[in-house]
């Protein structure tokens, strides 16, 4: 996880930045790291990007990095301009980097000393035209790499309209890509959660199952829950945790009405002493969160522990 999070912040210029949210995006402007860092942390089931040029030093025409999209709705070509434009960058010693957007494309960052650009749309247009002549790349999203105020996507953050994530590619003339190609699986997955009382009930309930990551049936989550309602005098940590991670989607996933999950909730928080006027409002708080969550691909709403888990980056 330190890798990713030196990675995240590693890839930012400078502070400030714009960071945009969803899809569509909304841009929010982002003054240190560690604000950064939490917002990461609350959409991790979002798209999420960040602007590529630092806004301060954009007006002022200076510029350290250009970024170049590429994107074709076969992802094969994009591969092959890709690899093109790897070979003609290191051939002329450029420094670049290069990610897989996690749909139909790459996008590559070429860094350089900092200097000063005016013009910056006329200039990378009439870059754009030399490659396109020179190399026959047809992928080019013209619009955005000629745009010094665009953002792209976070490295290690999801695409939520494939469901895979925007990763790093060490060295795009081996990068295999068919694997790509496969519709993500909507397949019900419980996964490892780090807290321990939840690590606990994971383990008592499911043994065997918990640790393959084995999908489960309805009846498997009903006997989950059962579980977990069942001892909730027990719980005394992870509380509210439990509610969001694992009680809502839960009951969501087997068809309860939103006013049988409250009163479950209900019942859950009065048998371990929780039950407040606050905790109910946070019942329904998440719940809500969770309906609007369960409109995309996404079934559980994710905190960074899961986040590498879910897909298949390892544990913490």
């Amino acid at each position: 996880m330190k890798f990713i999070k030196a990675n995240w912040i590693n890839h930012i210029d400078e502070f400030p930045i714009m960071m945009g949210i969803g899809n569509p995006p909304y841009q929010i402007r982002i003054e240190a790291i560690e604000d950064f860092l939490l917002k990461i942390m609350e959409h991790l089931d979002d798209d999420i990007y960040v602007s590529v040029h630092s806004p301060e030093k954009r007006l002022v025409n200076r510029f350290s990095t250009l970024y170049f999209d590429l994107d074709n709705k076969d992802l094969s070509v994009a591969l092959k301009d890709g690899r093109r434009f790897a070979k003609w960058l290191k051939e002329k010693g450029f420094h670049y980097r290069v990610y897989f957007s996690g749909s139909k494309g790459f996008a590559f960052y070429v860094d350089f000393r900092e200097t000063e650009i005016k013009d910056y749309r006329d200039r990378m247009d009439a870059f754009l035209d030399m490659l396109v002549k020179d190399l026959k790349i047809t992928s080019f999203d013209r619009g955005v790499c000629c745009d010094a105020n665009r953002i792209s996507r976070l490295p290690y953050t999801v695409n939520t309209k494939s469901g895979k994530l925007c990763v790093p590619i060490d060295d795009i003339q081996t990068f295999e890509y068919e694997h790509l190609l496969s519709k993500p699986n909507k397949r019900i997955l419980i996964k490892r959660r780090s807290s321990s009382i939840i690590e606990g009930f994971m383990r008592i309930t499911y043994k065997k199952k918990y640790q393959d990551n084995t999908p489960l049936s309805k009846s498997d989550v009903q006997t989950q829950v059962n579980y977990i309602l069942s001892h909730a005098s027990q719980i005394t940590d992870g509380v509210l945790n439990l509610i969001w991670t694992i009680i809502i989607p839960s009951l969501a996933i087997m068809q309860y009405t939103d006013d049988a999950i409250i009163s479950n909730l209900r019942r859950y928080l009065k048998d371990n002493d929780h039950y407040t006027h606050k905790n109910i409002a946070y019942c329904n708080q998440q719940l809500r969160s969770f309906r609007n969550r369960s409109k995309k691909k996404f079934i559980y709403p994710m905190r960074l522990d899961t986040f590498t888990g879910r897909f298949d980056l390892g544990g913490i």
